[in-house]
């Protein structure tokens, strides 16, 4: 009996360290590639943070990209084990920087209708 409760703690750590394990994504932006190291237990939120952080587009302005799971990755509260990533792993990010966003301006030209001149 006393070797059945040593195997099943040794089963546990090896759970958890699977859990845990290092993720270092590759993410493809406007030419430039960015790695990111996340866990499997982080969220898709704690991702976009992540990539934040290394290029500095807010994590509301993303949209990433990786075959099969793509529309998934729109909800932040999803965790990473849910989904079949390898341990490193090319993704690709559409996004802006909140600098680059073009508002209206405020003193905008007037604009002419053409159609009612004629």
């Amino acid at each position: 009996m006393a070797s059945e409760s040593s195997s099943s703690a040794a089963a546990v750590p090896e759970t958890s360290s699977v859990m845990e394990e290092e993720l270092t994504l590759m993410i493809k932006w406007s030419s430039k590639e960015y790695i990111v190291r996340v866990y499997r237990d982080d969220t898709v939120g704690e991702l976009k943070w992540r990539i934040c952080e290394a290029s500095n587009v807010l994590p509301k302005r993303q949209k990433l990209l990786y075959p099969k799971v793509s529309s998934k990755l729109s909800d932040d509260s999803i965790i990473l084990s849910q989904f079949l990533l390898k341990a490193s792993l090319k993704m690709t990010m559409i996004g802006i920087i909140k600098d680059e966003i073009i508002v209206d301006q405020v003193d905008s030209p007037e604009i002419i209708d053409d159609f009612e001149l004629m």
